[in-house]
């Protein structure tokens, strides 16, 4: 018996941003080949008329939920599955994939639910993300630093990737695809709604590695991912969602030894404060996020395991916790090999079981 899967894809004025590459993307959906999954297209109250014409096409094949306001990416896939789940119960996999995303590979499916039944510790996963039109990797995964984020294997060719599973962090939330029984089992949401958009998959992966579930790429070509097209038109949110989202996730996972190695984080933040008034709106604007990221209560108790973190060298976590100029114009070679090495590397679970606390992985 093959478990079931369930694709929300999530839409909010799709064809205003994306026009008619909009219905490619998602025709490409219905291309899988697996015997046992459904579909789900998520409205987020769009009013460019992508609904209507989504319900028209899609209608006989698909779920077609229209959900009252936009919720951004977290509330919106978070509602639209709360609403399937009431009728319908809860299925093995669930698969969110936006709008904008197009899957090249239809057997990929049968391949990644093939090793997840495997690998039953494994709670989200994703595959090999391109970018769009181009024979590049975008995403095999993301890490999480001591200072940030960092697409695994951005920029390379197919052939420059390892073809190793390798754990990482977390998902790129563009396709990723969840053991959603293991998530409710121990989370209250897969995705907290207010998050809105950004960082949202962040901390369901740096949870699910708390609670002693791990997140790992699979060298399997999914599809090519087109990106940001639905928050390009909206960069002060854009901008504040980063800032705030950013530290209230690291807020959720300090304790020793974290709170050691996440200094470089938020003394970066803090520290930008008293010359944010000479940048106008826009410092008025981070001073905002900043202020929220901290003030903001937490809505989800971790586990007791640390989440898969990869630590940097103190030098290293200083210069990359710099603003951009600043490592562009003084620090460039260094960054350069600072990201050219996260971006090439592979964890094992022969790292995992040597890392002195689990799960952290300093950086040679």
């Amino acid at each position: 018996m093959n478990p079931k899967v369930v694709f929300f894809v999530l839409n909010y004025n799709g064809l205003r941003s994306l026009g008619s590459d909009l219905l490619k993307f998602i025709d490409s959906v219905f291309t899988v080949n697996y015997p046992n999954y459904e579909v789900v297209i998520v409205d987020n109250s769009s009013s460019d008329g992508s609904y209507e014409v989504l319900k028209e096409r899609y209608g006989g094949d698909a779920l077609v939920i229209r959900l009252g306001n936009n919720y951004g990416y977290a509330g919106g896939n978070e509602f639209g599955l709360r609403l399937y789940l009431a009728h319908n119960g809860v299925p093995d996999y669930v698969i969110l994939i936006n709008n904008d995303y197009r899957i090249k590979n239809p057997d990929f499916l049968r391949d990644i639910v093939r090793l997840m039944e495997r690998d039953k510790d494994v709670a989200l996963s994703q595959g090999i993300n391109l970018s769009f039109n181009k024979d590049i990797i975008a995403s095999a995964g993301q890490f999480i630093t001591n200072s940030r984020g960092y697409p695994r294997g951005i920029g390379l060719k197919l052939n420059e990737l390892p073809e190793i599973p390798s754990y990482i962090s977390h998902p790129h939330g563009s396709c990723i695809i969840i053991r959603v029984k293991a998530v409710l089992k121990h989370r209250p949401y897969v995705l907290i709604p207010s998050y809105f958009g950004y960082n949202e998959v962040v901390e369901l992966g740096l949870s699910m590695w708390s609670l002693g579930y791990k997140s790992m790429f699979y060298p399997v070509l999914v599809g090519e991912h087109r990106s940001s097209s639905t928050f390009r038109s909206f960069s002060e949110l854009r901008a504040y969602l980063r800032i705030r989202n950013e530290l209230w996730m690291y807020r959720e996972f300090l304790s020793k030894p974290l709170n050691i190695y996440l200094a470089p984080s938020f003394s970066t933040h803090v520290l930008a404060i008293p010359y944010r008034p000479l940048q106008g709106k826009k410092g008025s604007l981070f001073t905002r996020a900043v202020i929220d990221g901290f003030r903001m209560p937490m809505p989800i108790r971790q586990g007791s395991f640390y989440p898969l973190i990869l630590i940097l060298k103190l030098w290293e976590s200083i210069i990359m916790g710099m603003p951009g100029a600043v490592k562009r114009w003084a620090f460039v070679r260094y960054v350069w090999e600072i990201e050219n090495r996260i971006t090439r590397l592979t964890v094992t679970r022969e790292m995992l079981k040597q890392s002195a606390y689990p799960f952290l992985i300093k950086l040679r």
